[in-house]
């Protein structure tokens, strides 16, 4: 009955984290900024060759980033930022930052992060980088993973907030 009851709650979290409606593939196709200002949209791979695509409509539509598993956006309440978590591969995931004011350009939040965050994803065999939400001081974040040595494994999680700004991004 235990058994039963764990694999129950298990599928039961695994269905509500790909129900997500700021996910694609998800359960939507677009996804827009909190005033409608700006679209994003979600296309299929055509082939077994392709990958998924996400567009940006602002009003033409242009593509932002090409991917292979899932991601997942966070606008800004301001609209001028949205960050996207990119699950690149089962033992990696990034976050990128996209600014509405300078053609959409895109930076990788790795790139930000204090030196021990970014020395332990670098040596970890599984590291993560997932964009949380956005509070009143920035971009909330999630930095977590493990670094496997020859006879240990050490697990590591931050939580940490990014101001951001045009001129700048600091995570601590």
């Amino acid at each position: 009955m235990a058994r039963l009851v764990a694999t129950l709650l298990f599928v039961g979290q695994a269905a509500f984290v790909y129900a997500r409606d700021n996910c694609f593939p998800g359960t939507t196709a677009t996804l827009s900024s909190p005033t409608k200002r700006y679209s994003l949209t979600w296309e299929a791979p055509k082939n077994d060759d392709d990958t998924h695509h996400l567009f940006i409509t602002q009003p033409t539509k242009r593509e932002l980033l090409a991917f292979e598993r899932e991601v997942c956006i966070h606008w800004a309440p301001s609209e001028r930022f949205f960050a996207v978590s990119d699950y690149v591969g089962s033992n990696v995931a990034e976050v990128y930052l996209y600014d509405a004011e300078h053609g959409f350009s895109a930076r990788n939040l790795t790139d930000y992060l204090p030196t021990v965050q970014k020395t332990k994803l670098g040596k970890s065999s599984h590291g993560y980088v997932e964009a949380t939400g956005w509070e009143k001081n920035g971009l909330r974040i999630h930095v977590w993973g493990d670094l496997l040595a020859l006879d240990a494994r050490e697990d590591f999680e931050f939580r940490m907030v990014c101001k951001v700004t045009s001129a700048s991004i600091q995570c601590h």
